[in-house]
């Protein structure tokens, strides 16, 4: 009887880390539209990420940046842009850090 009783509190918990994953996959991307102007403008993006990460933990906020990516890549024509941008960067200069040198 414990057994069934363990597997369903289990089932559940794993169902609110989906649903909270989700949530912060989506704060992350409305994030990423609201832009602070500044001598160098950003976005709140960087805020969503640590938000998720500091209210979810490593593993399931780590999903939720992974989520938020992986619907950028394929799914959502929206985050399309950051992404090219991103993308060229690594092609054209070939790595990362090299794009922020002159």
């Amino acid at each position: 009887m414990t057994t069934s009783k363990t597997q369903s509190v289990t089932q559940s918990h794993r169902t609110k880390e989906l649903v909270y994953t989700a949530i912060f996959a989506v704060l992350i991307a409305v994030c990423s539209w609201i832009a602070i102007p500044s001598t160098v403008p950003f976005t709140m993006q960087t805020f969503g990420v640590f938000l998720a990460l500091l209210l979810l933990g490593g593993r399931c906020g780590t999903q939720a940046v992974v989520v938020y990516l992986l619907l950028g890549q394929w799914a959502c024509q929206c985050l399309q842009n950051s992404l090219a941008v991103w993308a060229f960067c690594l092609v054209a200069q070939g790595d990362i850090s090299s794009a922020f040198w002159p």
